[in-house]
């Protein structure tokens, strides 16, 4: 799950970057355009004064009076053969060389610089696109993780689930060492139940490693001892001939010949739950 993951997170990452990287690549680009559109027109030459400036400066004197002869301008000289046509929305020369940008209106401009803000149509395509991406790629990787999660708990489950082995109708030993029988259990947990059938024998349960003292005392007829233990225990008894050992109702089978003292051992299995 955690590399299904990475995947995608990497997968994401890269096609994020190259379309940032497309997206810088056409604002530099709409940019460079602009500036040289600019250029051309702070490069366009001004229309030429009609009238000569002088550029002469003289300081008058207290008594001088400044006397301006206005004179009249110079006319233009008109080619006799050439046709001449005269109208108000003739272009002239200075005029049509300059860019049609340079003639528009101030609302023109206004129009214009509002626009610049707005997302190009380019752009919204590669935005959306990156969207759809990123929306795939989160459906994928959450219907992977469900997938993995299911297949960890099925594991899990079947892992933690274990098989149930019932308890043999009696109990025979595996093997056999002087007067003490050794007998294999399917639990850890269980009930140790003495009975003697005539008078009483003396008996002795012991648990664990270090076979410690959990009960001893003789059992009468009639009156059974019960005792829960859990993992190794023995059991010893004093007069087996009249006395039977169960365990979980399910009677233990003595050895042949009877050995006095007899000791039961029980050791669960590696597999005992």
């Amino acid at each position: 799950m955690i590399a299904n993951l990475v995947r995608l997170v990497v997968a994401f990452l890269v096609f994020g970057g190259i379309a940032v990287a497309g997206l810088r690549w056409r604002k530099i680009r709409n940019d460079d355009i602009r500036a040289i559109s600019r250029n051309n027109v702070s490069r366009s030459s001004p229309p030429v004064a009609p009238y000569e400036v002088s550029t002469g400066i003289r300081l008058l004197g207290a008594n001088e009076r400044v006397t301006t002869e206005h004179t009249a301008p110079a006319r233009p000289r008109l080619d006799p053969d050439r046709d001449y046509v005269f109208s108000e929305n003739t272009i002239s020369d200075i005029e049509a060389l300059e860019p049609a940008r340079a003639r528009h209106n101030a609302q023109w401009a206004l129009e214009r610089s509002s626009r610049r803000g707005h997302l190009e149509p380019g752009n919204g395509r590669v935005l959306a696109l990156v969207a759809l991406t990123l929306i795939v790629l989160i459906v994928i990787g959450a219907m992977l993780q469900h997938d993995s999660a299911h297949v960890k708990s099925a594991t899990t489950t079947s892992a933690r689930t274990p098989t149930t082995v019932g308890w043999p109708a009696a109990l025979t030993m595996r093997n056999a060492a002087g007067s003490t029988a050794t007998y294999d259990l399917v639990r850890r947990h269980y009930a140790v139940t003495v009975t003697t059938s005539a008078g009483s024998t003396w008996t002795v349960i012991t648990m664990g490693p270090l076979h410690t003292l959990e009960y001893q005392g003789a059992v009468t007829a009639g009156h059974p001892y019960t005792l829960n233990l859990t993992g190794e225990s023995t059991v010893q008894l004093g007069s087996p001939g009249n006395a039977a050992v169960s365990i979980q109702s399910h009677p233990v089978v003595f050895p042949v010949p009877l050995t006095t003292p007899l000791t039961l051992r029980f050791v669960p299995t590696p597999s005992a739950s």
